[in-house]
Formats: structure tokens, sequence, C-alpha cells
């Protein structure tokens, strides 16, 4: 009798883990078929006219794709997958909060604005909307493309060498670029009271965005060199364990 009753449950529960897998396999490979495009469409408008216009190039593709992260977050309440709810909330509400609450809110001259970091006669190094597009796009495709093959149930080693070794470069220049678009954007918003709550209210309540933001950027500065020497930490324990596995 036990045996008959177990059976259903087992097929059940090898069912329930097959349609998940899938679905976890459709939305990571959409994802990195959503990124690749925005790289397509930064790099073309970056080659035609520079990095300044790539924003207003690709912001219909960035909202999709950037906003469908909510779900990472949908999956981890959900147990779906095992990452931990509150770190992934807060990464992906750091991105969120870039693009809708910075970018999206702010006039057209702020996000095409960037920092010359160097410039001569034949070099120029700036951080921009373009720079921060094309590290979070290359991020994302990574990233994405690491989830999907573990769905299928192995991950190619030059996959798994770019999920660990690609931030070394692309998160600085995109947590670099993220600040700029900030900082760009402060005055404005600072000017005209955007998202501001002020009293008297039914709430009874006070809200003053620019100094969220303030409050928002100063906690962030100090996360990025622990987040940092925390994901390099990770990359040499993963990495050295398969050098020795090879």
């Amino acid at each position: 009798r036990n045996s008959l009753l177990t059976s259903p449950l087992v097929q059940l529960s090898a069912r329930m883990g097959f349609l998940k897998s899938a679905y976890l396999l459709a939305y990571n490979i959409s994802l990195v078929i959503g990124w690749s495009y925005i790289l397509f469409e930064a790099v073309i408008e970056w080659k035609a006219n520079g990095p300044l216009g790539v924003f207003i190039a690709v912001r219909k593709s960035l909202e999709i794709a950037q906003t469908a992260a909510v779900l990472e977050v949908v999956h981890s309440a959900l147990g779906v997958v095992r990452s931990p709810v509150v770190t992934t909330f807060l990464q992906v509400v750091s991105r969120i909060a870039i693009l809708w609450g910075v970018l999206i809110a702010i006039p057209f001259d702020s996000r095409t604005a960037e920092i010359v970091l160097y410039n001569d006669a034949s070099v120029k190094v700036a951080l921009s909307t373009g720079t921060m597009i094309v590290a979070w796009s290359l991020s994302e495709i990574i990233r994405y493309s690491f989830y999907a093959f573990k769905e299928l149930g192995f991950v190619p080693y030059p996959v798994e060498w770019l999920r660990y070794s690609g931030f070394v470069v692309l998160y600085p220049i995109g947590v670099a670029s993220e600040l700029t678009m900030i900082y760009c954007g402060m005055p404005h918003m600072k000017n005209n009271g955007m998202y501001d709550l002020v009293m008297p209210n039914a709430f009874n309540f006070a809200f003053n965005y620019y100094i969220a933001l303030l409050i928002g950027t100063s906690v962030y500065l100090p996360g990025f060199p622990k987040l940092y020497f925390y994901m390099l930490a990770q990359r040499k324990k993963v990495l050295a364990a398969k050098s020795k596995v090879a």
C-alpha cells in the first residue's frame, strides 16, 4: 500500500521538478536573448553616434529586460530558486531604482551627460549611460547564460569562467556609471521636488526623494568594496576547485 501511495507522489514531484526546470530555462534563455538584443542596439548606436544616445536607443528594450528581474525576487520568495530573498531583493531593487528612479525620471540632457576621466587627441575615457548599459548587458548575458546551462545540467568552463571573472571589470564600470547618472540627475531632482511627499497629507508622513537618494547612495558606496572583495574570494574558491578537478 505504501508503494502504491508513494509512486503517484514521486511522479508528481518529478513532474513538478521538470516544469520548474523548464520554466527557469525558458526565463533565463529569454533574458539572454533580451540582453543580447540590448547590447546589439547599444553597439549600433555607439558606433553611429557615440555613447551619449545609447539609453534613448535601447530604452524600451531595457525597461522590459531590467524590470523582468523582479521575477527573481518572486522566485526566491516562493522557493523556486535557493537564493536568499533579502540579497536578491537588494540586488534587483538597486538596478530598478537606477532605471526607473533616475534614468527615466531625469530629463534628456542629464541622461546624455558624461564624466570625462581622460581625454587627449586620440583617446577619450568617460562614464555615461553608454558605459553603464554595455556593462549591464554583458554582465546579464553572462549571468543568465550560466543559469540556463545549470538548468540543463552542465556549465561549459568558458561560461563558468566568465561568470566568476567578468565582474572584475564590468562591476566597477557599471557601478561608476550608475553613480555618474545619479550625480548628473541630482540637481534636477533637488530643484523640482520629484516624488516628494509634503506635509500635511492624508498619511501624515513627509518624504524627500532627493534626500532618500543621497542616503541610498551613501549606503551603496561603502557596500561596493565589501561585495566586490567577497566576489573575488568566491572567484578564487570556485576556479581553484575547478583547476584541482582538471
